[in-house]
């Protein structure tokens, strides 16, 4: 699952009246926040995130939805406008119903395969 951290509940809100296209008129509200994305790289890397009528949300690390992932028009692979964050719990709910048993029984019994992908630490010279 893909990591998000929020570290404030600071929301940039803008709106006005649309001024092109057949909605020309009518008033719109936009209110995004601010996160980061854990994704495998040297350091997290800003974002944001459209809440639409959402409450801002708390400071904490969340994860991405699976149900934010979309199939475009053309068959393309995207994230949704509006993302769903899961806490830590939720994601571990979502993984315990999605995972067969005999991969939860091989984290169970041995969660270094969780840190696989990460590289150990070189030994140092004596």
């Amino acid at each position: 699952m893909i990591k998000l951290q929020i570290l404030s509940a600071q929301v940039e809100e803008r709106g006005g009246t649309i001024q092109r296209g057949e909605r020309k008129g009518e008033p719109y509200h936009i209110k995004n926040q601010e996160g980061y994305v854990h994704n495998g790289h040297a350091f997290p890397e800003r974002f944001k995130i459209s809440l639409g009528e959402l409450p801002p949300l708390q400071p904490a690390m969340y994860y991405l939805d699976p149900a934010s992932i979309e199939i475009g028009e053309y068959g393309d692979l995207r994230i949704a406008r509006s993302l769903k964050l899961l806490t830590e719990d939720e994601a571990i709910a979502y993984l315990r119903e999605q995972l067969p048993v005999s991969m939860l029984a091989k984290l169970a019994a041995d969660p270094s395969p969780l840190n696989a992908s990460k590289p150990s630490k070189p030994a140092q010279a004596a």
